[in-house]
């Protein structure tokens, strides 16, 4: 069955829920703190830069960002798994540039530009949440936290979410094949099913085997060194950005 380059970016855009085994390598702590880092280094930008620098500022974010992740899952996957993000961006400024010849439009490109940026920031780094820590140590850390219950949810849906994005694709391939460009909202059908019969079969091994999140938190590794200076490397940049500017 041959799948059009929208089944495959979006195929593709589930990469970027997947967690590297390679990543344990690190340890827990070292990497939620990047991630985390990541996420104040946006929020920092947000609060306190506008206009070019803030452009700048989130750029410089989602970069490191893309970078860290690339040294796990290789830049080329990562840049695939990008493309579909990138695409409804590129519509979105596309309506807006074409509002803005109608006369509907009268925001402040630099200030598009600065929002668009600043979306892109915050996906990366939320989802160096998902892809630097693993479901097993999420699991782990909200234990700990005393919250069980909360964890056994988080777990279970984490789970689905890059199954559910490949669904999307065969789902969406399915309706190409068969109606062509026309009847694109049947989409939903395909993919109600296949996500139905999945959550069937995890609540039907989660009966017969339960479901364990894991407590294993990793504290130290030798190599933590290098998410510690990469975290810096982003903190310190931000913060010179609002000095500057």
């Amino acid at each position: 069955m041959r799948r059009s380059s929208v089944a495959w970016a979006i195929r593709d855009f589930s990469n970027l829920f997947i967690y590297s085994k390679k990543l344990e390598e690190y340890s827990t702590i070292s990497r939620l703190s990047h991630a985390s880092i990541l996420l104040v280094a946006s929020t920092l930008t947000r609060l306190y830069l506008d206009g070019v620098a803030s452009i700048l500022g989130f750029s410089y974010i989602t970069i490191m960002a893309l970078i860290t992740i690339s040294m796990f899952k290789g830049f080329k996957n990562i840049v695939r798994g990008m493309i579909l993000l990138v695409f409804f961006t590129g519509i979105a400024l596309f309506t807006y540039l074409v509002s803005g010849l109608l006369g509907w439009s009268r925001q402040d490109p630099v200030s598009v530009l600065s929002g668009t940026m600043y979306v892109y920031a915050l996906f990366t780094s939320f989802s160096c949440l998902l892809q630097l820590v693993s479901i097993r140590e999420w699991g782990g850390l909200m234990n700990r936290l005393g919250f069980k219950n909360a964890s056994l949810i988080m777990g279970l849906t984490l789970l689905q979410t890059p199954l559910i994005i490949i669904y999307t694709s065969e789902a969406y391939t399915t309706i190409k094949l068969k109606y062509g460009n026309k009847r694109l909202y049947k989409v939903v059908t395909p993919l109600i099913l296949l996500t139905f019969y999945t959550a069937r079969g995890l609540a039907e091994a989660y009966i017969l085997y339960g479901f364990h999140v894991g407590n294993e938190l990793t504290k130290w590794s030798s190599r933590d060194l290098l998410l510690y200076l990469t975290s810096v490397i982003v903190l310190t940049g931000v913060l010179l950005l609002i000095l500057i500017g």
